[in-house]
């Protein structure tokens, strides 16, 4: 089962904005309840109790020979995480329609 984690543990992050819209929540479980269909147990510790991050995580791009910084562009992803050992599963937010690409 996936849950969104706010709603399961009422751990919010410090700040309001960014925050994925009741809408784009919609949109995240819709797109997992498609084709989340190999997903279900964890392949680290196999339980299936898996949470939906209600905010976007960013991972920067890195040019050769560059580290990453703050304000470079960066591919947005949804984080879905096992609510017993944490691992965590990056999936692209542009593939699910909820964002535009490279912010």
């Amino acid at each position: 089962m996936i849950k969104c984690a706010h709603q399961k543990t009422g751990v919010h992050m410090p700040e309001d904005d960014g925050k994925l819209t009741d809408a784009e929540m919609k949109i995240v479980n819709k797109w997992l309840g498609e084709k989340w269909v190999r997903g279900s147990l964890c392949y680290v510790c196999g339980q299936s109790d898996w949470e939906v991050e209600s905010y976007l995580a960013h991972a920067p791009l890195i040019r050769a020979g560059l580290i990453a910084r703050l304000g470079e562009k960066a591919y947005p992803f949804i984080l879905v995480i096992c609510a017993n050992c944490g691992h965590t599963v990056f999936i692209n937010a542009v593939a699910m329609g909820i964002s535009k690409g490279a912010a």
